[in-house]
């Protein structure tokens, strides 16, 4: 019973301004509109379609309606190729020009679409104000509406919803005015590109998501929703606690302040890690150094020598020529055709690397210097624990010890790597990161058996209840469900209550699969094809089937 209050308060929460969007945008097409408007609204609509598709055209109901289907295209494919201009100004950083873009033609859209409206209102209703007064208020409207949308700091968050509202008010009864025929395939069409956009790979939005989800991407303004859900869920077996406004905004300030401690803690622990890679790339660097200056000096080796450099052990060479000597000894140099590949490298323990069976780099080196070759190079002697090892990797069953020796692996081409953080408790862990920046796997060894366990952050669960505090759709969502409820209320009340309770059953659905798939859905889809059909269904099935039980009396 907890679960099912709390899941009735989540679908409230997003309902409830939907709804009222829905309900607004009707009672504003069907009461803010006069004859003169109306016909003002379908020319400049019109001028947007590239077929004819009224009925005065003389052409047939088929014809008609593919030639909206090719209007519906036609608009589609506009708002496709500006969208991705979007994602390239994000991936990009145009922030600048993006913001600017966005913040522009939402103050258009309020001051300028936002007081046509409002004279259709001043003249159906005869509503007195002077021209300097109207303009002030609407030029305050526009400029207040943008900046409580997009800079948000010290605005309640009621305001920036009642603009939102307003803006897909504004803008679906401004929709509206085009030909039904085109205003419904239109829908349609903009609901299977919802579709594609979000779900395929190359879609434009899913790769917009994508970009967002990159590491250090900046926060993009946009005209979305949000909603707040229920802080938390009600335990289940156990009572009720009362949660009241005060009580959750508590709640949600304690979590915010956990966040903030845990990226602190986080902090401080990349720093305790900062000099050790830094030390370790230092000698990496020494080390190649070393290597490249006496490759470059040496003679070309023997054409049956495989090795790219010889490795010594005790006073015999791995070379092909050998000498009674220690003189005499010198490594082996690679052909000076042969390209040497700098290979993405990691250090991680023994254990690690037989775990994913990650091959180790050529050996690393060390120079000695009281040893000199034939030509005065110096002899690169193989690490001892490179040497071990490497033994070790595809041999018998090694120790504890053997299992927590550092060693230097080859990544795979794919762009992963790992990276080692010192945690709280003075442990090592080691992060598998994809080529993206995202952390897929937390190894751990056990110092004591030498094994590699997966952790896991119990602590991950709250910033999951962060992520879920609240939910964000798409203000196109609110623009297109209103012109949809408000061509169906421009025919009958009967289509309208149809339409609307659809649109929002619709939406019921997404949140479901919201919920499940924990990922970013398309929110037309579901509600636009049942409204849709409802509304063919209510229209052509229904009304005329009440009609004419009303007309002819039937008796059970």
């Amino acid at each position: 019973m907890l679960e099912l209050i709390y899941s009735l308060r989540a679908f409230d929460t997003v309902a409830c301004p939907v709804f009222a969007t829905m309900f607004l945008a009707a009672v504003t097409t069907v009461y803010v509109q006069t004859e003169t408007s109306a016909q003002q609204g379908q020319n400049a609509m019109d001028q947007y379609s590239r077929f004819d598709t009224s009925a005065d055209s003389g052409d047939g109901g088929g014809k008609r309606l593919l030639k909206g289907f090719a209007n519906g295209l036609i608009i589609v494919s506009v708002i496709c190729t500006l969208t991705f201009g979007i994602v390239l100004l994000y991936k990009y950083r145009c922030m600048k020009c993006l913001n600017a873009y966005m913040a522009f033609s939402t103050t258009v859209l309020l001051g300028f679409m936002g007081g046509n409206l409002a004279s259709v209102f001043v003249d159906r209703y005869g509503v007195t104000v002077d021209w300097i007064t109207f303009v002030f208020l609407c030029v305050n409207f526009g400029l207040g509406g943008t900046i409580s949308i997009f800079y948000q700091k010290g605005i309640p968050q009621l305001i920036n919803q009642s603009y939102l509202v307003a803006v897909s008010v504004i803008l679906s009864w401004q929709l509206a005015h085009f030909n039904e025929l085109t205003c419904f395939a239109l829908l349609i069409m903009l609901a299977l590109y919802d579709l594609c956009a979000v779900l395929t790979p190359c879609g434009p939005l899913k790769l917009l998501v994508e970009e967002m989800q990159q590491p250090n991407a900046p926060a993009m303004a946009g005209l979305l929703y949000e909603a707040n859900l229920p802080v938390a869920r009600p335990p289940r077996g156990g009572p009720e606690e009362a949660q009241g406004p005060d009580a959750i905004e508590a709640e949600r300030e304690r979590k915010k302040a956990e966040k903030e401690r845990k990226a602190e803690r986080r902090k401080r622990s990349e720093a305790r890690t900062k000099k050790a890679k830094e030390a370790a790339a230092l000698a990496g660097a020494a080390i190649a150094a070393v290597i490249t200056r006496t490759a470059s000096n040496n003679t070309p080796a023997s054409p049956a020598s495989t090795q790219k450099y010889a490795t010594v052990s005790g006073s015999s060479s791995a070379s092909d020529e050998s000498s009674s000597s220690d003189d005499d000894i010198h490594p082996a140099t690679p052909n000076r055709a042969t390209e040497i590949q700098v290979l993405n490298v990691a250090h991680v323990p023994l254990a690690v690397a037989r775990v994913y069976k990650l091959p180790l780099t050529p050996p690393e080196y060390i120079p000695v210097d009281h040893l000199t070759g034939a030509h005065g190079t110096p002899v690169l002697y193989e690490t001892t624990d490179q040497a071990a090892a490497r033994l070790l990797l595809t041999g018998p069953t090694p120790t504890p010890d053997d299992m927590r020796r550092p060693v230097t692996v080859a990544m795979p081409s794919n762009g992963s790597r790992f990276e080692t953080v010192v945690g709280e408790d003075g442990a090592e862990r080691h992060l598998l990161v994809d080529r993206r920046g995202h952390v897929r796997k937390v190894l751990l060894l056990d110092p004591e058996t030498g094994k590699v366990y997966e952790e896991t952050d119990e602590d991950d669960d709250s910033d999951e209840d962060d992520e879920e505090g609240s939910i964000k759709l798409g203000l196109g969502d609110f623009i297109f469900y209103s012109v949809l409820v408000a061509k169906a209320a421009m025919h009958s009340f009967t289509t309208f209550v149809a339409t609307i309770l659809v649109i929002v059953a619709g939406l019921g659905g997404t949140l479901v699969l919201l919920s499940v798939y924990k990922a970013a859905l398309p929110a037309l889809p579901i509600s636009i094809f049942l409204g849709v059909g409802f509304y063919l269904a209510t229209r052509f099935i229904l009304e005329p089937w009440i009609q004419e039980v009303l007309r002819v009396p039937y008796y059970v």
